[in-house]
């Protein structure tokens, strides 16, 4: 196996372990649509599927998911922005599982993705991942939502086909904003913007 299968075969199998860790939980949830926890005001992230793909969606959702909501750290720490800065920290995730009356081959034949918004603003999507890729002999398929807009906000979504309809599990992080031009003087290079100097 080269060097990128081996990459992906490592990343399939850190997925599978994370979402099968807690599948009994989350196929009651599944059979019910219920959002993972309870989100205080302000702090639910829209969570939806819509026709296209990230760079270009359509108007209006295709399916709506259940809200994602971060549980607020002990100490009072901003459920919808949880500080994964310190040293050590873990790094909290919030988790939807919705079915869906469409299914996944539905979803696969032409254009789609999952959609993440701002919990203050619906109009800016905090993160997006386009729906493609090849389910495995199970039916589950495994994409990644990229961060949107400077929002720290990345994530993971977890698609299982059950034939006419289909199991959509979300996980959203957040990570706390890289300080680039500290990081590069920590590790011995340049601050960032300045060039570097060439070694002749």
């Amino acid at each position: 196996m080269g060097a990128l299968g081996g990459r992906a075969f490592t990343i399939a199998t850190l997925a599978s372990a994370l979402v099968f860790g807690t599948v009994g939980f989350q196929a009651t949830l599944a059979q019910e649509a219920t959002p993972v926890g309870t989100a205080e005001m302000g702090s639910a992230f829209r969570n939806q599927i819509y026709a296209g793909t990230c760079g270009a969606l359509d108007p209006g959702p295709l399916e709506s998911l259940s809200d994602l909501a971060f549980t607020a750290a002990e100490g009072g720490a901003d459920a919808a922005a949880p500080d994964a800065s310190a040293p050590g920290a873990v790094i909290p995730v919030a988790v939807a599982t919705t079915v869906v009356e469409t299914s996944l081959a539905d979803l696969l034949a032409s254009g789609h993705a999952i959609d993440v918004h701002s919990p203050t603003d619906l109009a800016v999507s905090v993160a997006c991942g386009n729906i493609s890729g090849v389910p495995d002999a199970q039916g589950n398929l495994f994409i990644g939502l990229g961060e949107l807009n400077g929002s720290d906000y990345s994530g993971v979504g977890w698609l299982l086909s059950q034939g006419d309809r289909t199991t959509v599990t979300v996980f959203l992080t957040h990570a706390a904003p890289s300080d680039e031009a500290g990081m590069a003087g920590d590790m011995g290079g340049e601050p960032a913007g300045e060039a570097a100097t060439p070694v002749s």
